[in-house]
């Protein structure tokens, strides 16, 4: 599946391409009136300059530019899914400490670097970048129950005919895998990716990695726990805590997390 990246970087000289790139350098505005274009005043909101931006909305040539051109000093990426813009980054060129402490006076402290919007389900992530850049991302996000709920367990010994049909446009399909996107989970700063091996057209495993916080990866656990009916077998090995549980319809499902900085690196495996 090919992907068209619109991305905008203020100041650069090249003529618009596909990598849409905006040439003009404006005079730096006033803080206030800056952060205002780049954020909103409730946390996980996007700020003026994103005015008809939505996810889900369409990726239009000309955008990334045009929002580049009205912050100042910031990169600008509209990242495309099949369905629409999927995410949104902002690539800031300055002083990220002072902009994380805006940030954290507009929305409170952050979790993990992230902040979620409830009502919205829009999410927004902080992170320093080598030197002087640091990225500010917003996606969208799944409750813990929704996102169990949105990994088809239920496929797991079937017919990929099946899946193909659920995922529709969604789906990359390889020689023996079916892989896919889904919004990210709880406190966390990217999507879902998802992978369904084959054996013919049996599906024989699905998994589900993303990054999310330590919070969320225990109530997905418990979750876990609950739909098996059992408690699962735990094993500690070089940071990473594996689970695995037996249950039915499916034969096996387990987790593995890994956490790092604050950030939980989580795996579910659904096996046949």
């Amino acid at each position: 599946m090919k992907l068209l990246v619109i991305v905008a970087l203020l100041g650069c000289s090249k003529p618009a391409t596909s990598r849409d790139t905006g040439s003009a350098t404006p005079p730096a505005p006033v803080v206030e009136d800056r952060d205002a274009k780049l954020f909103g005043p409730t946390p996980a909101s996007l700020g003026t300059a994103f005015a008809g931006i939505t996810l889900g909305g369409p990726v239009k040539i000309g955008d990334a530019s045009r929002i580049a051109k009205a912050i100042g000093d910031v990169k600008i990426e509209l990242e495309p899914g099949p369905r629409g813009i999927r995410a949104i980054e902002i690539e800031h060129t300055g002083t990220c400490v002072a902009l994380r402490e805006r940030l954290a006076r507009a929305w409170k402290a952050a979790t993990n670097q992230a902040w979620l919007d409830p009502k919205t389900h829009l999410r927004a992530w902080f992170v320093d970048a080598e030197g002087d850049s640091c990225h500010l991302r917003f996606d969208r996000y799944l409750e813990p129950e929704a996102w169990l709920a949105a990994i088809p367990m239920n496929l797991v010994g079937g017919d990929s005919k099946l899946l193909l049909e659920r995922l529709g446009p969604d789906a990359m399909t390889g020689d023996d895998n079916i892989k896919w996107v889904q919004p990210g989970v709880g406190y966390g700063g990217s999507e879902t990716t998802l992978e369904a091996d084959l054996e013919g057209r049996t599906i024989t495993q699905i998994t589900a990695s993303t990054q999310t916080d330590p919070a969320t990866t225990k109530a997905i656990a418990a979750l876990l726990a609950k739909r098996a009916g059992s408690e699962p077998t735990v094993v500690v090995e070089d940071k990473t805590t594996k689970r695995e549980w037996k249950a039915k319809p499916q034969s096996l499902f387990s987790t593995a997390d890994y956490i790092w900085a604050g950030n939980d690196f989580f795996t579910l495996f659904v096996n046949r």
